[in-house]
């Protein structure tokens, strides 16, 4: 299935509350021996979700680190 035609039918799914608020969206960057994807989420226009492939790992590692009870010297904070 096309991503377009994905997004559109997850899209008409969200509550009405919602709807025409919310996008969700895609991409995948193709580079020589490697590749990379980005996914993010919308409200009004503002990216308040990244799950790029690099940056969302960063992000998401910290906070799962700070949510757990683990010791583990080598995973950084995050910053804010």
């Amino acid at each position: 299935m096309m991503w377009s035609k994905l997004k559109q039918l997850t899209e008409e799914k969200f509550a009405d509350s919602v709807k025409n608020r919310v996008e969700i969206f895609s991409t995948r960057y193709n580079k020589p021996n490697s590749s990379s994807g980005r996914g993010w989420i919308t409200i009004d226009g503002i990216e308040i979700v990244n799950f790029s492939t690099i940056k969302s790992g960063e992000i998401y590692r910290c906070i799962y680190h700070e949510a757990t009870p683990t010791i583990c010297k080598k995973a950084p904070r995050s910053s804010g």
